[in-house]
């Protein structure tokens, strides 16, 4: 009687696994753009893993006209900490090394200040732009892009566009 109802309960579960695979085999096929959910959900997740992952950078920062090094700590977002690299070159590589540490493989994020615009006239004139890259270089072919803006801790605004790939 026991073994009976093992095999019973193991063709039911068999089955289900089946059914499960050809439907979403079936959905799969059926759409017209089968990575276009993937595309969308991998940026939405990238900057969200920007600006809610906080983690804590430790850096040795060398000082100004002296041999030694200072422990430089802080604790913030991702984002948070790419803004800090942005406005400090003596800390950009720790951030670098952190911040791809956390973020998925095949991801790459440009940090720049966001662009002031000078009006003058009738011209409008924008300021250069400085930033750095983290992450591998993306390839040729197809490339999906996020970009969003954030407000820094010393009242500046910072760009972050991350490009993620397959």
């Amino acid at each position: 009687m026991t073994s009976a109802v093992l095999d019973a309960a193991l063709c039911l579960l068999f089955v289900s696994a089946a059914v499960v695979t050809v439907v979403d085999a079936r959905n799969r096929a059926g759409s017209p753009e089968p990575d276009s959910f993937g595309a969308d959900h991998a940026g939405r997740v990238s900057i969200q893993t920007l600006t809610t992952v906080t983690t804590t950078l430790t850096a040795q920062v060398p000082t100004p006209n002296r041999p030694e090094t200072v422990e430089w700590r802080r604790r913030g977002t991702l984002a948070e900490l790419l803004a800090v690299g942005l406005a400090d070159d003596a800390v950009r590589d720790a951030v670098r090394g952190v911040v791809t540490r956390l973020l998925p493989r095949r991801t790459a994020v440009r940090v720049r200040s966001a662009t002031d615009r000078t009006f003058v006239g009738s011209d409008t004139t924008e300021l250069p732009q400085s930033g750095f890259r983290v992450g591998p270089r993306p390839p040729a072919g197809a490339v999906g892009a996020a970009s969003t803006t954030l407000p820094t801790a010393t009242d500046g605004r910072v760009r972050l566009t991350v490009r993620w790939w397959w």
